[in-house]
């Protein structure tokens, strides 16, 4: 998004006068990348001491009859065509 942004960026501080700088944008724009990368490690540690567990938990699921359907875990569907999954 950033790259996508970058080009409009000069016309929209000379026109709105807001961010102050190109260089303000850009030091905003780390502060959220920096963020979002380290977001899911604090997720899943509030997780753990909401429900205290200690660490990662594997999930072995078994299905009877593959016929009769899939799982689905919150919103992915554990199905045969699911990338990532084995």
């Amino acid at each position: 998004m950033k790259e996508r942004l970058q080009p409009e960026m000069a016309q929209h501080i000379n026109r709105w006068e807001s961010p102050p700088t190109i260089r303000y944008w850009n030091s905003k724009i780390d502060i959220m990348i920096n963020f979002a990368q380290q977001r899911p490690f604090y997720q899943r540690q509030h997780i753990r001491d909401h429900f205290d567990i200690e660490s990662d938990i594997n999930v072995t699921l078994d299905v009877s009859n593959t016929e009769a359907g899939y799982i689905r875990i919150n919103t992915i569907n554990i199905a045969p065509d699911t990338p990532g999954l084995p």
